[in-house]
């Protein structure tokens, strides 16, 4: 099955957080901005991960998007 990472462009909750962990291979952690930079190993696809609507008591919704 062909990798899916040239196509996506962006994915929300669960499904963000599961296709980063599952395919994904992390670059940089940025811990205080609740960000990570992850790539694709087979097509070198770049992503961020984070979590724009966070609050200070709530992480909010995980946000995946191509940069």
């Amino acid at each position: 099955m062909p990798c899916p990472c040239n196509e996506l462009r962006e994915a929300y909750g669960t499904e963000a957080e599961n296709y980063a962990r599952d395919h994904l291979r992390t670059d940089e952690v940025r811990t205080e901005a609740f960000e990570e930079d992850l790539s694709c190993p087979d097509t070198g696809a770049r992503f961020t991960l984070d979590f724009p609507e966070r609050t200070q008591r709530e992480p909010g919704q995980a946000r995946l998007r191509r940069i």
